[in-house]
């Protein structure tokens, strides 16, 4: 998924063009595109379901898929917390860093961090 991230139309760069007696600004838009499916955290978050291996989960999607379609019975504030933001976070790179402290203290809820 492709997130825009829209700077403001009034950002200034500098024109190398201009002279001391003119105007040396000019207003340029500026647009980047993330592409927040390829992200990764920094490290990795480990958990473990019942007995099975340790699984290694590396960004808001991954954290996502697992809080819906693999996730224990018990689910609390955190878990539904967990779910509301690594869904926001998979469109935008600024809550990136707070899904994964979330996803991780719904793991502790869950105890099924490892």
């Amino acid at each position: 998924m492709d997130a825009p991230i829209n700077f403001p139309k009034s950002f200034e760069t500098f024109s190398p063009g201009g002279s001391f007696g003119t105007d040396v600004w000019s207003t340029t838009e500026m647009n980047m595109i993330v592409r927040t499916s390829d992200a990764r955290w920094p490290e990795p978050v480990y958990l473990r379901i019942g007995y099975g291996m340790p699984e290694k989960i590396r960004n808001p999607q991954d954290a996502l898929n697992h809080l819906l379609f693999r996730w224990p019975a018990m689910r609390g504030d955190k878990y539904r917390s967990a779910t509301d933001i690594c869904s926001a976070a998979s469109g935008d790179p600024l809550l990136f860093d707070r899904a994964r402290t979330i996803f991780i203290e719904a793991c502790v809820e869950a105890e099924v961090l490892d």
